[in-house]
């Protein structure tokens, strides 16, 4: 029932997305080049800026598709002003090629969203971290995102996570396939922490690592049609480092298919830690 209703709230939105007079704002408008070399970071940044300060029902920033877009790492803050923010990704999105490129090295997030209710991340475009030479940098980070719709896009060679949700409650992430080594370390397809009522079904997590990492703080997690491997599999956890208190609840994994991955579903604790794991429901098979 719940994944009926969120499929009808993904239809009505992008129907509603069609008809009412949204705003398109195009990074090739704001400078980008789009050559896979050039630095289009700046660009990016003139195009949330205007896209996020623009008005109205919904504001769509758009990727398009047959262009390359090299960017350093970036922030993409809000709350913006319309209702709602697309972020149109058709074209391929490209991180530097080695950790000493980029402008601030230190960083532990290559892309981020923070505090953009509405945000839809759709498209059939790429992200592609070029990871393999450093696997420890999160590639795509949203915090605190309400109402938060992903689907479409693929993920490859992240750093680290491909996915990071965090503090995000209403979550629909559907149709996305990400992809790294079998022996690249770390790199979790979607990470999930201190959120609520997320929904992730029919995808493919090819990672090496954890395909879904459902970590203290979450609540109403839905995993359903997942096509997890090679990896580790599906985990809840892990809880409890260096006898933290750590709390899930309501955890439903059902109808995924495990290939060539370490274990199916689990649920990893640490010794020491305190807290729970309750009502956690697991069922791989039709």
């Amino acid at each position: 029932m719940m994944e009926r209703i969120l499929r009808f709230l993904i239809l009505v939105n992008f129907l509603c997305f069609g008809l009412v007079n949204g705003q398109n704002y195009n990074v090739l408008d704001f400078g980008a080049t789009g050559d896979g070399q050039t630095d289009d970071s700046n660009a990016f940044v003139k195009t949330w800026n205007a896209a996020c300060g623009g008005g109205g029902d919904i504001s769509i920033l758009l990727i398009p598709a047959e262009n390359t877009f090299l960017i350093q790492p970036i922030v993409f803050r809000g709350p913006c002003r319309s209702s709602n923010t697309k972020v149109q990704l058709d074209g391929i999105i490209v991180a530097p090629s080695n950790k000493e490129e980029w402008s601030n090295p230190s960083s532990r997030t290559w892309i981020k969203f923070s505090a953009v209710p509405g945000l839809m991340i759709v498209g059939s475009g790429t992200i592609n971290g070029r990871g393999s030479s450093f696997w420890e940098v999160r590639s795509l980070h949203i915090s605190q995102c309400d109402n938060l719709i992903i689907t479409g896009i693929t993920s490859i060679d992240s750093p680290r996570n491909h996915i990071s949700i965090a503090a995000c409650t209403n979550v629909a992430i559907s149709n996305i396939h990400l992809f790294a080594p079998e022996d690249s370390p770390n790199t979790d397809g979607i990470d999930i922490s201190r959120s609520s009522n997320v929904n992730i079904f029919d995808s493919t997590i090819q990672t090496g690592d954890d395909c879904i990492a459902i970590n203290t703080g979450n609540t109403n997690i839905n995993i359903t049609r997942i096509n997890c491997g090679p990896g580790h599999g599906i985990s809840v956890g892990s809880l409890g480092l260096n006898g933290g208190n750590a709390a899930v609840s309501d955890v439903q994994v059902t109808q995924c298919t495990f290939n060539q991955t370490t274990n199916g579903a689990r649920i990893k604790t640490w010794p020491g830690g305190q807290g729970y794991a309750r009502n956690i429901n697991i069922s791989c098979g039709d």
